[in-house]
């Protein structure tokens, strides 16, 4: 009889904590995925994908393709590097528009690589439509493992999924800066994939406008 009341006791638990992060809805987010220079193939982005859907459907997101394109030869090495390491949208608004000639209502994923570059991946960046990708990982050895994590890390800003503090075990960490430790710790052997209360909340409240 104890046994059974314990039971009962850890589900009424968990339907609570469900309830409190309202889990009882989907949301399919469309993405139309660019793939520049050959950096990657398509099965690969598809399995890029795969790895972020992983993380974000125990929070009941799903990205949904609409599109694979890819393009060869629209930008110059230079321009890669504006669209990692600038904030100025007069820059990055032209180099856009050589990417995306068909503006829809879905988030871009841009997979694209250079040397030139001072993060792995950027989002909301003149705007919450596009997230950059590094297609090849700093660390080469470990690219499969890292680069679904770098998605659904820079998806997380796309549906303004709040950012925490690099030592903490979650999706969302920032400010690692370039302390090697924590680089390779936190983000290419952990990569925390927990999201907090208020961080899903988020999200879903941006959803459901989509």
């Amino acid at each position: 009889m104890k046994i059974i009341l314990l039971a009962a006791v850890l589900l009424s638990l968990v339907s609570i904590a469900t309830a409190e992060i309202n889990l009882s809805r989907d949301f399919d987010v469309p993405i139309d995925v660019y793939i520049l220079d050959k950096t990657i193939e398509k099965e690969g982005a598809l399995s890029v994908i795969e790895d972020a859907n992983k993380i974000w459907n125990q929070y009941n997101v799903s990205f949904q393709v609409e599109s694979i394109v890819e393009l060869e030869n629209v930008m110059l090495e230079k321009e890669k590097s504006i669209l990692f390491n600038e904030n100025n949208c007069t820059l990055i608004k032209p180099i856009m528009n050589k990417i995306i000639k068909n503006d829809t209502l879905t988030k871009k994923i841009i997979l694209i690589h250079t040397k030139n570059r001072e993060t792995d991946g950027r989002a909301c960046v003149c705007g919450c439509d596009f997230a950059i990708i590094d297609s090849f990982s700093k660390f080469n050895f470990l690219r499969n493992r890292v680069l679904g994590w770098n998605l659904a890390h820079e998806m997380g800003h796309l549906l303004q999924a709040q950012t925490v503090i690099c030592k903490e075990k979650n999706l969302m960490i920032e400010d690692c800066g370039n302390n090697f430790f924590y680089l390779i710790y936190y983000k290419y052997l952990l990569k925390p994939k927990l999201l907090k209360k208020d961080q899903i909340e988020s999200v879903h409240n941006a959803l459901k406008g989509i």
